[in-house]
This record gives C-alpha cells, structure tokens and sequence, in this order.
C-alpha cells in the first residue's frame, strides 16, 4: 500500500515536471521565433550586420531592466523580442513599490545611453561611418523609450512620480502621455505609437487592478480602491527621480545633436518613422 502510494506519488510527480518542461520548451521556442523575426525585419529594412547591431542594442538595453528588477528581489522571464518595435525585460512580479519601478525604468535606458556613448566614442577615434550610424540609433531609441507615455519606460517613471501624488494624478498623466502618442503618430509618421498605446491602456488597466486587489487583502472587501496600496515615492525621491529622468533626456537629445551631422543619424530617425 505504502508503496503504491509512493509511485503514484513519483508518476504524478514526473507528469507535473514534464508538462514543466514541455512548457519551457515552448516559450524558449517562442522567444526564439520572436528573435529570429526581430533579426529578419531588420535585415530586411538594413543589412544583416546592422541588425546584429540593432539587436545588441536592445539586449543590452533590456539586460539593465533585468538587472535591476533582480536587485529588488523581482523573479523574471527574460527578454522577449517584439519584431519592429523592440524588446521587454519581463518579470513574473509585480513591482513591489513605485521606487522600485521608477528606477528599474531608468535603467534601460541609462544602460543604453552608456552604451551609445561608447560608440560614438569608437566612431570620432576611428570615423568608420557604421559607428556613427549605430550610436545615433541607440541614442534615438533610448531617447524614445523616455517619452511620457506607457509602457514606454518614460511613461513608467512619469506614472510612478504621478502616482505618488494621487490616483487622479496619474490617470491624467496616463491619458495626456496617449494623447501625445497620438499626435506624434499623426504629425511625425511615428506609427509605431498604434501598437504602443493599446499596451500602455492594457499596462495602466492592470496595474490598476492589481492595486485594488492589494487594497482589498490589506483592509477586506469594503475598502476603497487606493494606490497607497503600492508604496509611493516620497516627495525628496519624486524630485530625484524626475531630475534622473530629465537629465537623461537632455544628455541623450545634445549627444544626438551632437551627431546630427555624422552619417547615419539622419537615416536613423527616417528609419523609425517608416
């Protein structure tokens, strides 16, 4: 008997563990397909060394992201490759506070900042024009990733500070940084904002709801609906976070200006608005 139920145990066990294992099996399959997309359309659009470029780029970008959320303790899944409009660091938490994720959506783009630097530095030693051309995209794409608009990570540091201040606060933050989604959409051809902001209505929309689930296990069933129910900023780390962001802006737009006339920088921004 006592044996009996001991292998059913080890059956039950082994199934669980195979259908684990055939799960991971499937999303490493997906994300590679996703990658091999993400390569192909930029092959296709460039050349198959400044996709190579190009996905580095975003890796490196994503791997400050991942790096980040580990400091704060966050388990995650890894990078997903999205073809033509870039990647995600995904996690399986939740963001345990509005710190937490105002700075884990700094790290992005501060990593790929550094890493444009440093290309830029390679092309004025070396003035091979494919280092212009690189360190103009990589500025370009992480300066567009600071726009004020979710899920972009411009628009995450933008609702945590907003957040913090109040509920109210932060829809309107949310709903002005889609409405200038939209007009960049229609005024600079930047349509990738019709894949954009239906995932930044879909973030907000969850995250809301996860705010109301944690109110609800702190205070029962009747309690309101509060985002106190994720720790917000202080106002001295609000005013930290924001100069963080806003400097970055700023260094990332001069070094753009600063290789506006090189080659590749022009190509770059008519890239991302076809």
């Amino acid at each position: 008997m006592i044996l009996g139920r001991l292998r059913g145990h080890q059956d039950k066990s082994s199934f669980a563990g195979a259908l684990v294992k055939g799960g991971l099996v499937v999303v490493k399959a997906g994300k590679l397909v996703l990658a091999l997309a993400s390569f192909a359309a930029y092959a296709f659009l460039f050349t198959w060394q400044f996709a190579v470029i190009i996905l580095g780029m975003l890796v490196i970008h994503e791997c400050g992201h991942l790096r980040c959320m580990k400091h704060y303790g966050m388990k995650t899944r890894g990078i997903y490759f999205i073809p033509l409009v870039g990647a995600a660091a995904v996690a399986e938490d939740n963001f345990p506070s509005r710190r937490a994720e105002a700075t884990i959506a700094l790290a992005g783009p501060l990593t790929g900042a550094v890493l444009a630097a440093g290309t830029g530095l390679l092309y004025f030693a070396t003035r091979n024009g494919a280092f212009a051309a690189a360190a103009a995209w990589m500025a370009l794409v992480n300066l567009f990733n600071l726009l004020p608009v979710v899920p972009l990570d411009g628009g995450r540091v933008v609702k945590s500070i907003t957040c913090s201040i109040g509920s109210r606060t932060g829809l309107a933050a949310v709903i002005a940084g889609m409405l200038l989604g939209a007009v960049l959409a229609f005024t600079a051809d930047l349509w990738i904002f019709v894949v954009v902001i239906p995932l930044g209505l879909v973030d907000y929309l969850y995250d809301r709801r996860q705010a109301g689930r944690r109110a609800r296990r702190q205070a029962g069933k009747h309690a309101r609906v509060a985002e106190a129910a994720k720790p917000p900023l202080s106002p001295r780390a609000s005013q930290a976070a924001f100069a963080c962001y806003a400097g970055l802006a700023i260094l990332l737009w001069l070094f753009m200006l600063a290789m506006g006339h090189q080659p590749g920088a022009v190509a770059a921004m008519h890239a991302l608005q076809g």
